[in-house]
């Protein structure tokens, strides 16, 4: 009864309070739930202080896999320009109405998935609800709720938007970035723009796991700096390949 009553009034508020290392934000009421965790410093709380660290007045960030936009919302204030991408076209109205709710005015949004091809794809909830921040293209044969959402190459993207310089980039696509980050290789090579990787492994069939991991690996050869979720340096090694196969990772990269 009181979560109903609370649920009501921030509803028709317009707006939930959130607060992230200091700074003020209006989360959208309808996902009270997360942004209490966001409160509480529950999500990604390593993240959002690489941001602070990484991330100046003159740079671009751009977000792959925005969801309803807690990271986007935060880099707003430290950044130039932002580009974000939410393809799930049931939390992307939700990334907008957080960004019209602090009145930002540095996002641009694109309602696509990044993908290795142009046209469409096939994407579903591992959660089971298309918007639940899990929606994936990959390993969805046996979702029961899936869409096609419409899908640009990023050497496309790039194309269309006149070669926007990345100095920023953040992916996290649910286990899509088995597909983007080898058709990405050439990009990465050339430009090196500072990256963080989210690995689902979890979400990708068992017995291709290695295989279409390795293949990431290899691409990310071309970063002299790797560092852990908890912004220690490390060197690249096959325990890290393992635990990239059964855990979700998240790691950071400097050229």
């Amino acid at each position: 009864m009181l979560k109903s009553i609370g649920k009501y009034y921030f509803q028709k508020k317009g707006f939930y309070p959130v607060k992230i290392n200091g700074r003020k934000f209006k989360g959208d009421p309808f996902h009270i739930g997360f942004w209490r965790i966001v409160n509480k410093g529950g999500f990604e709380p390593e993240f959002y202080n690489l941001l602070d660290q990484a991330l100046s007045k003159e740079m671009v960030y751009c977000d792959i896999g925005s969801w309803i936009g807690p990271t986007v919302v935060y880099a707003s204030a430290l950044c130039k320009q932002i580009y974000a991408f939410e393809p799930d076209p049931t939390a992307y109205p939700y990334l907008l109405q957080n960004i019209q709710t602090n009145k930002l005015d540095n996002i641009t949004t694109h309602n696509i998935a990044i993908g290795n091809e142009n046209g469409s794809i096939k994407m579903g909830s591992h959660g089971g609800q298309l918007g639940d921040s899990m929606t994936s293209m990959v390993n969805i044969g046996n979702v029961s709720n899936t869409i096609e959402v419409p899908a640009r190459k990023w050497s496309t993207w790039l194309k269309e938007n006149n070669y926007p310089v990345i100095d920023f980039l953040k992916i996290d696509i649910e286990g899509g970035e088995v597909e983007l980050i080898p058709s990405m290789a050439d990009y990465l090579k050339e430009v090196k723009p500072i990256l963080h990787l989210s690995f689902h492994g979890p979400f990708l069939k068992k017995d291709d796991r290695d295989i279409l991991l390795s293949s990431i690996f290899e691409v990310l050869e071309i970063y002299p700096k790797w560092y852990n979720e908890k912004g220690e340096e490390i060197k690249y090694e096959q325990r890290i390949l393992e635990r990239a196969c059964t855990h979700f990772l998240s790691l950071y990269f400097r050229p």
